[in-house]
């Protein structure tokens, strides 16, 4: 996308689940936002399995920006993650994890931000699952306008505790 965007450009983007349909597109946009290159089943996975929360922002029929959640249990992930979820968490708590985020160019300062994707995922993963994370998730939402740069250290919010590293 090369084209200036209109601030009132916001009011026109929706968010909607990622499609089988969006693979070239979703290669594309990772290959300009990402440092690495992803696997074809990767690009597979996050538009088919249910185990993937995949949302892209669209402006006009094209998708502007993505984000991929992944929820899992606490006892699957990895110990030095455990490890910043504030100790109130039970061992069964589900988590989301925020595997890919991106906003083409144009459309950074625009008004859609990290925390725009995660009070939508929120209220996605309400729609989509029984559990109680997704509603904990978009509670929480408005607790993470602190800022996410730099990306290092971790803050503690809402009895929650954050971390800016990626």
């Amino acid at each position: 996308m090369t084209e200036v965007v209109p601030s009132s450009a916001l009011s026109e983007v929706s968010l909607r689940l990622l499609c089988h349909d969006d693979i070239d597109t979703v290669k594309h946009l990772c290959a300009d936002w990402f440092p690495i290159e992803y696997p074809d089943s990767w690009y597979r996975d996050i538009t088919s399995n249910k185990k993937f929360f995949s949302l892209a922002a669209t402006y006009r029929g094209a998708i502007v920006g993505m984000i991929v959640a992944e929820i899992k249990n606490r006892t699957k992930i990895h110990k030095e993650d455990g490890d910043i979820l504030a100790s109130s968490f039970s061992v069964d708590t589900q988590v989301a994890y925020i595997l890919s985020l991106g906003v083409v160019k144009e459309f950074r300062k625009h008004g859609i931000e990290p925390t725009d994707y995660i009070q939508h995922l929120g209220s996605a993963l309400a729609n989509l699952s029984p559990c109680s994370i997704p509603h904990r998730l978009y509670r929480q939402a408005h607790s993470l306008l602190c800022s996410f740069l730099p990306w290092s250290g971790i803050s503690t919010k809402g009895g929650i505790q954050y971390s800016r590293t990626m």
